[in-house]
């Protein structure tokens, strides 16, 4: 039932490739059914090889492996270094709540990822 080929899958800190992110939860942390995402993004350079991104993210899940539906927040900042050649290096801080059904505490997520092609 977990196949991530055939389940819809998100969580995450970093959107790089393009995955399903809720910042603050680990890559793939909920597997489920169905659910709706929406995600904000707002980035802007600090210097020429310093960008900043600030995140905001809400997740409905639909349709789980248990019976009842969730609502997850997800909220982060990251940072991206250029280094020497042009290697990117992303840095990022996730925040995570599921607010329903229980009113669970706030998680931390830290995550660096680089990109080696030059």
């Amino acid at each position: 039932d977990n196949d991530f080929l055939t389940r819809p899958r998100f969580g995450g800190t970093i959107d790089n490739a393009k995955l399903d992110v809720v910042h603050g939860f680990t890559i793939d942390q909920f597997r489920v059914n169905s659910f709706a995402l929406a995600n904000l993004r707002y980035s802007f350079s600090i210097f020429r090889w310093l960008r900043m991104n600030l995140f905001l993210d809400y997740a409905h899940v639909f349709s789980t492996l248990m019976p009842e539906t969730q609502d997850i927040i997800g909220s982060g900042y990251g940072f991206r270094l250029l280094t020497i050649g042009g290697l990117p290096i992303w840095l990022t801080h996730g925040i995570g709540k599921r607010v329903y059904p229980a009113d669970l505490p706030v998680e931390h997520t830290f995550m660096i990822m680089t990109a080696a092609g030059w």
